[in-house]
């Protein structure tokens, strides 16, 4: 059975209303458990939640929109989003929480504060644009019970930590993401024009090379302009945004999984300059090369 002492650990960290993840898990990016309580009041946090009820009924505020959820039901709420409880029948209720940072992720994914940006990262790549809903506005139900009994089996490593348990969460923990997203997801409708489509792949193929957008409007008999305008309608930034944003996501990956020097890294990415590539670096990734392999490295060594 499950006290309110139980709760402690993860509601009396509250800071300002504010959760601190570390409290609860140090470096590893990652705690789950079930909690009994009541009314919950309105908070926030700096880490992505993803919220089963087990038993119970009440009233969810999501951002001032209150909506009902019930035994079997479950939502992601995302990062630095203001929500509460509020108990529908009164006692308490019993919920299981799974949390988790950008980096438990992906730990090369450093500053990412969306949840959208969870789902399109390397080793997900979900498509985002074939959603129907906003997947963190939106109460899924466990019809067939399959995601109760992958969130135990995440329970179950995280309590016994065996050999190489948090990669093991990690696979759970897309394998419930993936399948929440189907239930959201339109099979029919097509994520962008083959046109773009046929650009974004050309740069992810291509992203080392010197690249232009001229030379993608003539591949495909469009006019810069033209080219230009479409591709930011689709894929909300222009091409030169986007090109970067592929070398600094592979850069990022190479100093997480490898051992080469910067100017090495800055190469392979499609940089001549490793002036250039530090100033972008920073300006992505908020700190330079040589410091965010370091503190991917402190944050292994904490595992």
């Amino acid at each position: 059975t499950l006290s309110l002492h139980d709760a402690l650990p993860i509601y009396f960290a509250k800071i300002q209303g504010d959760f601190d993840m570390a409290t609860l898990c140090g470096d590893t990016g990652f705690y789950i458990n079930k909690f009994l309580h009541g009314n919950m009041l309105r908070h926030n946090h700096k880490f992505f939640e993803l919220a089963y009820i087990l038993e119970g009924e009440c009233v969810h505020n999501l951002d001032g929109v209150e909506t009902h959820i019930k035994k079997g039901s479950y939502f992601i709420v995302d990062y630095e989003k203001y929500h509460s409880f509020r108990n529908a029948k009164g006692g308490h209720m019993k919920l299981l929480n799974c949390l988790f940072t950008s980096q438990f992720v992906d730990k090369s994914l450093i500053n990412i504060k969306s949840f959208s940006e969870i789902l399109k990262c390397r080793l997900l790549k979900y498509d985002y644009d074939l959603l129907m809903l906003e997947p963190t506005r939106t109460i899924f139900t466990d019809e067939d019970g399959s995601v109760l009994k992958t969130l135990i089996l995440m329970k179950r490593e995280f309590e016994n930590k065996n050999t190489a348990y948090l990669e093991m969460i990690r696979f759970y923990l897309f394998e419930i993401l993936i399948k929440t997203m189907r239930k959201i997801t339109d099979t029919k409708r097509e994520a962008h024009s083959d046109s773009i489509k046929s650009v974004t792949k050309h740069i992810e193929n291509h992203f080392n090379e010197n690249i232009t957008l001229s030379e993608s409007a003539q591949k495909l008999n469009y006019s810069s302009a033209h080219l230009s305008r479409k591709f930011k309608e689709s894929m909300g930034m222009n091409f030169s945004e986007y090109l970067q944003r592929m070398r600094i996501k592979e850069a990022c990956r190479l100093l997480c999984d490898t051992d080469k020097k910067i100017i090495e890294v800055a190469q392979l990415c499609g940089y001549c300059d490793v002036n250039t590539f530090n100033k972008l670096f920073k300006k992505y990734v908020g700190s330079t090369p040589s410091g965010f392999r370091k503190s991917i490295k402190r944050g292994g060594e904490n595992e």
